[in-house]
């Protein structure tokens, strides 16, 4: 059980599932509009769909530019030459923190939409689980709002 104190807006025990329920362990449900938690398990009834890549902050503090055989350069020219649609991609999965932070889980692909200058992409809202479970990288140093890009030989270029 929880006990919650109105005096202070605030839930006075920690969350009985921990981080899963968010990252704030006090915290009252952020909008009792738009949160729905029927088994006080999971937020549901979120709906996907499409977001500013500006909107979104990344949690780690570097990337690899190459993985197997994309780079996040090549995708990012290919989305502004439009030869890669953004709906060709799976969309980010993005979560938001207890102060109304936007976050990613999938760092690369937001990265080439920054720099393909995209207005709209798509995005599935992440679930609990998969925020608690990606937490180890949360290694940012600039609250989200850069990222270095690691292009080889120990070249870095910081992408915002």
């Amino acid at each position: 059980y929880r006990f919650y104190d109105p005096d202070i807006g605030k839930f006075i025990s920690g969350d009985p599932i921990s981080i899963r329920g968010g990252i704030n362990l006090y915290q009252y449900a952020p909008n009792p509009i738009s949160w729905i938690d029927p088994l006080g398990l999971t937020p549901c009834g979120k709906p996907d769909g499409n977001i500013n890549p500006k909107d979104v902050r990344y949690m780690q503090s570097s990337i690899k530019n190459q993985t197997g055989e994309y780079t996040v350069l090549g995708n990012a020219e290919a989305l502004l030459n439009g030869t890669l649609k953004p709906s060709a991609l799976p969309p980010i999965k993005i979560w938001k923190d207890n102060l109304g932070k936007i976050w990613t889980l999938d760092h690369r692909r937001l990265a080439a939409f920054k720099l393909a200058g995209l207005d709209s992409v798509p995005f599935k809202w992440a679930s609990p689980n998969e925020v608690a479970n990606q937490m180890w990288k949360m290694t940012t140093k600039t609250d989200g709002k850069s990222i270095i890009l690691k292009l080889g030989d120990g070249i870095k270029k910081v992408l915002e």
